[in-house]
């Protein structure tokens, strides 16, 4: 039986096709790439690894009852008084979650912007760090965990970016923290881009200091917020809240 990702190879005398490339498009960049051969459920890993939701590997925090507690609403364009209020009771529902997993693994969660579930819980492989959020093909919210209690990852960013059904990505600390992007309708999706195409590159270059790795992605913490909270993109909103 063959599906869309199947493929049939010509044996030709005196050719080997043994270590044949195919050609896949990538998901993060959209262009096509040559790829080994690999079986259905090898290309299903490729994929999903792909559209990954990435925490930064810092040290994971347990969730513990005070850190649920911590969990507030606040105000954005998206959702209205209601809304905003069931996205607070979710944040904390998604803690309560998280708090039955091996430390380290990330859940997340999918809503429409009336706050309707789309998804159940999305769970995480154990300390990968890293949950795969399904794309929608109607408007919607993705809530997910950070274990280290980070901002938003530069795959985080480019995943937003590059959805544009996605209106509202946020993060939840496992310490009750809330970072949390949004797209209004101004927002203008070639400005948007660059911006988190130049915060990945300025992240590259601190990964290539002489620095230790907590020190690297402490500053990298640092600089995504800094970057988000003071260099405005028309259409989009950044926010946090503790």
């Amino acid at each position: 039986m063959y599906n869309c990702r199947c493929t049939t190879v010509a044996v030709v005398d005196g050719v080997d096709t043994g270590n044949a490339m195919r050609r896949a498009r990538d998901p993060e960049t959209g262009q096509n790439v040559l790829v080994e051969d690999m079986t259905y459920d090898e290309w299903v890993k490729w994929k999903m690894a792909k559209g990954a939701f990435y925490d930064l590997s810092l040290q994971p925090k347990p969730v513990t009852i005070e850190s649920i507690n911590r969990v507030k609403a606040f105000q954005c364009v998206t959702l209205g008084a209601a809304a905003q209020t069931g996205l607070k009771n979710m944040h904390k529902q998604l803690l309560l979650a998280a708090r039955k997993q091996p430390l380290g693994t990330e859940v997340a969660r999918v809503f429409g912007c009336d706050m309707g579930k789309l998804t159940g819980y999305i769970v995480g492989d154990d300390n990968q760090k890293s949950v795969y959020i399904p794309n929608m093909e109607v408007e919607h919210i993705a809530i997910h965990t950070h274990p280290s209690s980070s901002a938003f990852s530069p795959k985080d960013l480019l995943r937003f970016a590059q959805r544009d059904k996605l209106k509202m990505l946020t993060v939840i600390g496992h310490n009750g923290h809330i970072y949390a992007i949004e797209k209004t309708d101004g927002v203008e999706k070639e400005i948007f881009m660059k911006k988190v195409h130049d915060i990945s590159a300025a992240t590259k270059i601190i990964l290539a200091s002489n620095k230790t790795n907590e020190e690297k992605l402490v500053e990298i913490n640092a600089f995504i917020r800094e970057s988000l909270k003071n260099d405005y993109t028309p259409g989009v909103n950044y926010y946090e809240q503790w």
